[in-house]
């Protein structure tokens, strides 16, 4: 089994020897390991990567029915409920779909209750995006590294009570863009640019990540033409904590349910944003047993109360029956009649 914490994932998958393989070319054409390294299923590079045969079988069988059926009901009612196999890859849609609406559950009360105040106690949510990496596992563990090590700052500590971040990898260009996103409790930390507008004479300036260029942060003037002398507090610091460039975006947010559904967007992952299906097999074997949502500060290990599962007519709670013997039963009743209706209880 290839070890994730000192593998090159490029290598063990072209090292790796398919089972059998036999080709005929008109041609002649020669098959290299990696050429049919590129026309593996995305089983096959897991394993091949040492991925465990049950957690591959696992994501195979997402979607099929179990056999068992759950009971809810509501004020609405009562109805069944067919359960199928989930998976929990942050590449599955629906896996992701169903946890990003458990975690909202479990968090959004907790930010809600806590106490505001302008310019002392306030959410901000701040992008952390370093240069990018050759391979996922080199990058997730500095970035992992660095963060911590940030967050442990003398600077950062005085100004943030806690907070919560994920961190996110994709590769669409073949290098890996691995970068962090954090929802920050406390004062706003200084993530401004100093410079020289010549325009209108201001020190303050801004940096255009599309376009790679500073301009004048007065919205009156926007002039290209400045000079940056400086850079802001947070990029200083990461620089030097970590020795990577480093691009650092900090906003101010008014709503806790808009902050955590942003945050949540990426504990999932787009199939669209891997160059091949190595470097997806490589994004999920590497992050096999990480946490998805890590805390920080006063956020770690809060007692979260558990919020419970309402309906979405009703808005009464509703109230979940399993028991295998019976389900079993009336499971094989109805496999002759036509389905229930579906009904969405979350």
């Amino acid at each position: 089994m290839t070890s994730l914490n000192n593998f090159k994932p490029k290598e063990a998958l072209s090292q790796a020897k398919p089972d059998k393989v036999s080709a005929v070319s008109a041609e002649g054409a020669l098959f290299s390991n990696n050429v049919i390294s590129e026309h593996l299923s995305l089983s096959e590079c897991l394993r091949r990567l040492g991925y465990p045969e049950k957690a591959i079988r696992s994501s195979e069988r997402c979607g099929e029915h179990t056999g068992m059926i759950m009971y809810g009901s509501c004020d609405c009612g009562g109805w069944e409920h067919d359960l199928t196999y989930r998976c929990c890859l942050r590449t599955c849609e629906v896996c992701a779909k169903s946890r990003q609406r458990r975690i909202r559950r479990k968090y959004l009360p907790f930010l809600e209750a806590l106490k505001k105040e302008r310019g002392r106690l306030e959410l901000t949510f701040l992008t952390v995006s370093p240069k990018n990496y050759d391979n996922y596992p080199t990058g997730l563990r500095s970035i992992k590294r660095n963060f911590k090590k940030f967050l442990r700052s003398k600077y950062v500590r005085e100004r943030i009570n806690g907070g919560f971040y994920v961190i996110e990898g994709k590769n669409p260009n073949k290098d890996w863009n691995v970068h962090t996103h954090a929802i920050l409790y406390g004062r706003r930390l200084d993530n401004r640019i100093r410079g020289q507008c010549s325009d209108c004479s201001q020190n303050l300036i801004k940096f255009n990540y599309t376009t790679k260029t500073y301009y004048c942060a007065n919205s009156k003037c926007n002039s290209l033409n400045v000079k940056h002398r400086k850079d802001s507090t947070l990029v200083e610091l990461y620089k030097k904590i970590s020795g990577e460039e480093v691009n650092i975006h900090i906003t101010k947010q008014n709503s806790s349910a808009f902050t955590l559904n942003y945050m949540l967007k990426y504990i999932g992952a787009n199939k669209d944003d891997f160059a091949s299906v190595e470097d997806l097999a490589i994004f999920i074997a590497t992050n096999r047993k990480q946490k998805l949502i890590n805390s920080f500060g006063s956020f770690f290990n809060h007692k979260f109360v558990k919020q419970p599962t309402l309906c979405w007519r009703c808005e009464s709670e509703i109230v979940f029956i399993y028991d295998r013997e019976m389900s079993a039963i009336f499971y094989e009743a109805r496999r002759a009649e036509p389905p229930p209706t579906k009904r969405c209880f979350c």
